[in-house]
């Protein structure tokens, strides 16, 4: 198993909301020698929010069920990368990784985690990316 080089750390500011920080650590299982370029990042919500129901589609997007709290793309550049992210909330972290630093052409793999985060608690969600042979 390989590690990523990417750390996001999902944290927040001000608006009323209580606010969680978290480090998401990814690792790879098996994309074997493929060169991880971009990483996209998915924090869903929802009353049916699962890893279940992230995985089932080719992609949580086309689940009308999950709510998309939070989204970005990031390159792998070994910088800190920060969103916004509700505390007390159960939530799923879905990731696709890409070749291209842009996000686009097809999918390296993908991974997913579920957490309950606490506001002022800082704690790791670990994401191991495989390799699902599809593309998006």
């Amino acid at each position: 198993m390989r590690a990523a080089c990417l750390t996001v750390m999902l944290l927040g500011c001000g608006g009323g909301v209580p606010l969680a920080e978290t480090r998401m650590e990814l690792s790879t299982a098996d994309l074997g020698g493929q060169s991880i370029g971009s990483v996209m990042v998915l924090v869903l919500g929802g009353a049916h929010a699962s890893c279940d129901a992230a995985l089932a589609p080719p992609t949580p997007l086309d689940d009308a069920d999950l709510q998309v709290i939070e989204h970005a793309l990031f390159t792998i550049d070994g910088t800190a990368k920060h969103l916004s992210i509700p505390a007390g909330e159960e939530l799923v972290f879905y990731a696709e990784a890409f070749a291209s630093s842009d996000g686009s052409g097809a999918r390296l793999g993908r991974g997913c985690a579920e957490a309950k985060l606490s506001a002022g608690e800082s704690a790791g969600v670990p994401i191991t990316l495989t390799s699902d042979g599809g593309d998006r």
